[in-house]
């Protein structure tokens, strides 16, 4: 099940990257007249959608290794509720779920990228939180994180990984168009409606 929790985490952020790729272009101007309101509702409903899907699995797991009481796999869970993790996995499906799942509803949040954009930023910090929260508590160093200090390194190494992936892409953006103008169904695409 793991690898399926997984599997969601990299489409959940995967499609949360491409809305906020897709949100910060229509707000610069740089796809306008190429994205309108239909396709970024489209995207918003795909955001809106891996959200649920990744409340589902995560669910699926938690109830899954609790039903079935199995010693090798309870001991993920004992690390990550306990000495001061629980808060920081309570919290987890609110950042990941419950949040971006009701700033969602509406659909006008789905066709607006000032408000598609900021949910997607959250989970993609929902992502990190998620990701070391799965970590830390296994490597045995990360207690002094559930006791209020914060891991510089690990936020050191993410924010600059952040930054450079930042250049590269703006710069290779920069570089190129960002609709490929001689695509066969350039016109199609143009014209969708959902």
């Amino acid at each position: 099940m793991f690898a399926v929790l997984v599997f969601t985490d990299v489409v959940q952020t995967g499609t949360a990257f491409v809305a906020i790729v897709a949100g910060l272009l229509v707000m610069t101007g740089r796809l306008e007249g190429f994205l309108n309101e239909n396709h970024l509702h489209s995207l918003g409903k795909m955001v809106f959608a891996t959200t649920g899907f990744w409340a589902y699995i995560y669910f699926c797991q938690h109830m899954l290794i609790w039903y079935a009481n199995l010693p090798e796999e309870t001991v993920y869970f004992l690390r990550r509720t306990s000495n001061g993790w629980l808060p920081y996995i309570l919290i987890l499906p609110v950042l990941k779920f419950v949040v971006p799942f009701l700033l969602m509803l509406p659909r006008a949040a789905k066709r607006n990228p000032r408000k598609l954009v900021p949910v997607a930023v959250l989970i993609l910090f929902a992502q990190f939180w998620e990701l070391y929260v799965m970590v830390a508590p296994a490597m045995g160093h990360g207690d002094h994180v559930a006791h209020g200090h914060l891991p510089f390194v690990e936020l050191a190494a993410t924010l600059g990984f952040l930054g450079l992936f930042t250049l590269a892409f703006g710069w290779s953006l920069a570089r190129h168009d960002a609709v490929p103008l001689k695509d066969p169904a350039l016109a199609e695409c143009l014209d969708y409606h959902c």
